[in-house]
């Protein structure tokens, strides 16, 4: 999944490692990524699970911008 957050472009795997809820369907609240089913809280930057109700990381992949080219590498 990318998202682009104040100007700044992220991608995130799509699914919450709890309960497998698309977090694209989700919200960002401060920097943090909010799985839409239960709450959790996921670092834009890096995946990494954020103090709350489950904690666990998801994968975060390096985002370039190359022209209107938008490249991902993990």
């Amino acid at each position: 999944m990318l998202i682009n957050y104040d100007g700044n472009y992220y991608a995130l795997d799509n699914l919450c490692p709890h309960r497998k809820a698309p977090l694209c369907n989700g919200k960002v609240e401060n920097s943090a990524l909010v799985c839409p089913r239960h709450g959790a809280h996921f670092d834009l930057k890096t995946g990494k699970g954020l103090p709350g109700p489950h904690r666990a990381d998801i994968d975060s992949y390096a985002v370039q911008i190359s022209g209107d080219n938008i490249l991902l590498s993990e």
